[in-house]
């Protein structure tokens, strides 16, 4: 089981708490090496411009996977993500321009698929912190709440002290 599923199961369980932050924070420092070795695939498959690959292609390639790198690095996964995409769109074109090889295009294709798993992956552990921390601070406050019932929510004591409780004598 990687990591990232790891801290996602870890975080439905009833411990949760800090120990699902831990582990969604490891999940995020796996998904991030994942992304790295999934991008040296991609750059590795787009490097070397041989006759199956023109070498404008290969250098737009790896720019654009360059750029997703840089992006997933800074937790920027919809930026990544949609660097990836313009990556695809341009290996599509090159090979419909006949700029690429079928077995250069299955290469590049296999390693981006990785990388878009990898950033999918780390776009679910990051929104599970997330949700992680929202529930936190939810319990905190019921906590903070059910320690002092004595007070409204404007922090006044719940009191009405001394003086007619609305009872008439009459």
């Amino acid at each position: 089981m990687s990591g990232v599923a790891g801290a996602l199961r870890a975080m439905g369980g009833a411990a949760g708490g800090l120990r699902a932050v831990s582990d969604v924070a490891r999940a995020l420092r796996v998904a991030a090496g994942g992304l790295v070795l999934a991008s040296a695939l991609v750059l590795t498959g787009c490097s070397e411009p041989a006759a199956d690959l023109s070498a404008a292609t290969a250098e737009d390639l790896q720019a654009g996977v360059l750029a997703a790198a840089q992006a997933a690095s800074a937790q920027q996964y919809d930026v990544a993500a949609a660097a990836l995409a313009d990556v695809r769109a341009s290996l599509e074109a090159a090979v419909d321009a006949g700029e690429v090889s079928a077995a250069r295009y299955r290469t590049i294709d296999e390693a981006l698929l990785l990388t878009e798993a990898e950033i999918a992956a780390a776009r679910a552990a990051q929104q599970a912190q997330l949700e992680a921390d929202q529930a936190q601070l939810e319990a905190d406050q019921a906590a903070e709440d059910e320690a002092d019932p004595d007070e409204d929510a404007d922090g006044k004591p719940d009191n009405p002290g001394k003086g007619n409780s609305g009872k008439n004598d009459d």
